[in-house]
């Protein structure tokens, strides 16, 4: 335990999740062939993130266009990004079977109508090293928790990736890193 806390403590990192008043807001979009969904992801860059491909894991910051899909890669299966000169923009992609994918572009948004300003909550999750990669760093999302109909309470009605830090020999890398030199890293 000792161990983990001085890792903690080297990434600087505020643990604590935060709260605020706000609205998120999402848009979906069916895609059924993968090139209009690169198409998509390519006109949202540059934005940090992480990518599931059939058969790796990339993630990514201040990428500005997506690396070439080959048959290493595989088509893919999950994104997650943000826009690195507007984090109040996230698109989420995910692939429905055989239906193609859903593109959500989620944003924060100030309702006109107050009753849907709700609580935001942001949370970091923490990545640590293991024997396989010395990347760490964390993951930040948002969540938006909705007021309910009856005017008592809230729900969880939407979350989206906010940030993402990755740390790599002992030093926060800011730039834009090569997919391939941090593919299937613990993020």
């Amino acid at each position: 335990m000792k161990q983990i806390l001085e890792q903690l403590a080297q990434l600087n990192l505020d643990i604590g999740k935060r709260l605020s008043s706000g609205s998120l807001s999402a848009e979906a979009t069916q895609i059924s062939q993968h090139n209009e969904l690169l198409d998509i992801i390519n006109d949202f860059l540059p934005a940090d993130g992480w990518i599931c491909y059939q058969s790796q894991l990339d993630h990514f910051q201040g990428l500005e266009k997506l690396p070439e899909i080959d048959q290493a890669t595989g088509l893919i299966l999950q994104a997650e990004f943000v826009q690195t000169d507007n984090d109040s923009n996230s698109l989420h992609i995910r692939q429905q079977g055989t239906q193609g994918w859903i593109a959500t572009h989620i944003r924060q948004i100030t309702p006109a109508d107050e009753t849907e300003t709700g609580i935001l909550e942001t949370s970091r999750f923490i990545s640590m090293p293991d024997e396989n990669s010395k990347t760490e760093g964390y993951l930040q999302y948002q969540t938006y928790w909705k007021p309910n109909q009856n005017g008592e309470g809230y729900h969880k009605a939407l979350s989206r990736l906010l940030k993402l830090a990755i740390r790599t020999d002992d030093k926060t890398d800011d730039k834009t890193q090569n997919p391939q030199e941090v593919s299937n890293a613990s993020a």
